[in-house]
């Protein structure tokens, strides 16, 4: 029981700091449309920051996924 709870904080943590770090990502793509760049330099960055954004935004969903695997353990 101990080890579901702490493993609960920790997933907790882990998916805080990703919603974080997904924050300032995607606030980094929006402003690419602020500053003067070339186009192909937009496209590949404004590519390669969505696609990140993606992999985190899966990222959240298996930890959540994991939470209620958890919670659904310790409530049987």
């Amino acid at each position: 029981m101990e080890q579901i709870k702490e493993s609960n904080k920790n997933l907790i943590s882990l998916r805080t700091n990703i919603i974080t770090v997904m924050i300032v990502l995607t606030s980094g793509v929006i402003g690419l449309l602020f500053i003067d760049i070339s186009l192909i330099k937009f496209i590949i960055l404004s590519c390669l920051g969505i696609y990140i954004d993606i992999v985190f935004l899966h990222n959240v969903i298996c930890i959540n996924n994991q939470i209620d695997s958890n919670i659904r353990r310790l409530n049987k």
